[in-house]
Formats: C-alpha cells, structure tokens, sequence
C-alpha cells in the first residue's frame, strides 16, 4: 500500500505539471480501467479518496474525480451487446462493495455500470429508432441504478458525483421541473464548485430533454452566482462549451441564447487561473464563431506548437480559417 500511494503520488505530479490536459485523461482512464478490470479495490480506493477529499483538478481545471467515474462509464465501451461482460463487471462491482461497505465510490460505480448497461439495451439513437421491446428492460436497469445510489444514500452522496449520477438518471426518467430542481439544488448548495454537475444539470435544460434554450441561459447565469468568488463568470463560459457539445454542436451562436460579452468575460476568468492549451484552443474556436477578431486573434497567438484538432471541432481547416481571418 505504501509502494501504491508513492506511485498515485507522482501519477498525480506528472499529470498535472507535465502532461498535457488529454494525456492526463488517457492516464487516468487507463489506469482506472485497470485497476477495476484486476479487481485492485484498495488502490481505486486510494486514488477516488485522494481526488475526492484534495479536490484535484487537470490543467484545464476539470476535476480528477470526473475523470475517474468517466473512466468507469467506459470500461465495457466496446463490448455493448455482450451481457456475459456486464454480468461480469457487475460481479467485480458487488465485490467491490463488499470489501468496501463504508466508501461511496462503489456504489456510484455500480450506478454507472447499471446505468450504462441500459443504454446498451436501448442504443444511443432517436427514441424512434428503439426496439418496443427494449424499452421495458432499459427503464429497469436505469431503476436498478437509481436505487442503488437511494438504498445507499447516507454512505455514497458523500461523494459529489452522487448528485451528478442522479440528475442524469433524472434527466432519463423524467421527473417533474420542481423535483427535480430540489435534488440539484441540495447538490449545488453542497458542491457549488463541482463542475460536473452543472454540466449534466445543464443536460435536463436542453431542448431535446426538458428544457429551453432561455432555461440553459438562466442556469447558466445561476451557477455564476454560485461560483463567482472563486471563478468569476468562468461557470458562464464552461456550460456553454458544455452546452456546444451536447446541443448545439457549431451553432452555438446561432441557436443559443448565449451572451457573448458575458462568455468572453468567463474565457478570461478561466484562462487567468487555467491557461491550459486545450482550453486555449476550444476559447479561440467559440471566439471565431462568436466574429470577435480581436478575441479569435489574442487566442490564437497564445497557442504552443501545433493546434490541438480536437479543439477545433476535429478539423484543423477551422483553425487554419479563423487563423488567417483573424489577421
């Protein structure tokens, strides 16, 4: 044990000064993936509490633990329609908890893997496009996964991705606007610095689940208000981006009800505590669309080296347009 905690130590050094932000989510994935499919509870114990309680972030400013459920949420990526490999993660799962009864991070790791195996079910297409008789068993697994986090709530909300699971399972079942809005209040009260969970909050907003685009836009300018002592409009600028991949994908501008002097605003707030390249190049992107050239132009010149394609909507073309429009 002493051996793992000095290695997570440096894992943790390299990955945060030396790494760039989408190796250290490669580093973590893999190491998460690992560490779950070799049944190491102790040391995913170990590394869920030290990013838990030390609130450890990348240099983009996205939390650790994040990165460790979403590492999780990926372990049967390509194995979808095979339930031989769900029962089988399943399985390590209950071990997990047995061993560790007391520690939240089990239990929200079963909610996920449940939760996952139901969109596997159901596939990830439009509603139209399910089989009738996949309905009735992905509402089951998404019930499992909910009770799972319910039945255990005194020991697994500890951990602020307890709320993130439930709003997503929420957003799938469901609920009512009121109900729904008394669980992610009591989340945000409690996590108010937890980026995650707006950005699955933000989900429940969108116009292909419960909400609007002036709904996005009045969360949005809430969570400033929440986080602004520490990240100035920086939470303004983050669900957007949030928003862009979720709903909006290159049309944010135009679909949104996005305010871009508030945004640019939240750009400078991020970057003043997290210059990282990855967010440099996303800010550059949303400035270009935004036709702020001035903007576009103080981005681009801070960008190290090459681009980073997947900043720019995986076509390094758009890098090269706004580039030269820019100047």
């Amino acid at each position: 044990m002493k051996k793992f905690i000095l290695v997570v130590a440096f894992f943790l050094l390299s990955s945060t000064s030396m790494a760039n932000e989408l190796q250290t989510r490669k580093d973590i994935n893999k190491q998460v993936n690992e560490l779950v499919l070799n049944q190491n509870y102790s040391e995913l114990e170990v590394m869920a509490e030290k990013f838990r309680k030390d609130e450890l972030r990348t240099s983009s400013g996205l939390w650790m633990l994040t990165l460790f459920y979403g590492a999780i949420g990926e372990i049967n990526i390509y194995k979808e329609n095979d339930p031989q490999a769900w029962i089988s993660l399943r399985n390590k799962v209950d071990s997990w908890i047995r061993k560790y009864p007391k520690s939240p991070t089990p239990y929200i790791a079963k909610s996920i893997i449940l939760k996952n195996e139901a969109w596997s079910i159901r596939g990830n297409g439009y509603a139209r496009s399910v089989k009738p008789e996949s309905w009735k068993p992905f509402h089951k697994k998404i019930e499992e996964s909910r009770a799972v986090l319910e039945d255990n709530i005194d020991v697994s909300s500890q951990d602020p991705h307890w709320y993130v699971v439930m709003a997503d399972i929420a957003t799938i079942q469901s609920w009512k606007e009121d109900k729904f809005e008394s669980l992610i209040q009591n989340g945000l009260t409690k996590n108010q610095y937890y980026f995650q969970l707006y950005f699955d909050v933000m989900r429940y907003y969108t116009p292909k689940w419960h909400g609007s685009a002036e709904k996005i836009e009045a969360f949005a300018n809430q969570a400033v208000d929440r986080t602004k002592e520490k990240e100035g409009a920086g939470m303004y600028a983050r669900i957007y981006w949030a928003a862009s991949q979720s709903q909006f994908q290159g049309r944010i501008f135009e679909n949104s009800n996005v305010r871009w002097e508030v945004m640019s605003k939240g750009i400078s707030d991020v970057l003043q505590k997290y210059p990282d390249q990855w967010n440099i190049n996303n800010f550059a992107l949303f400035s270009c669309l935004a036709k702020d050239k001035q903007k576009t132009k103080e981005l681009i010149s801070m960008i190290n080296a090459s681009p980073i394609e997947d900043g720019w909507l995986g076509n390094i073309r758009n890098y090269e347009y706004c580039k030269n429009w820019s100047l």
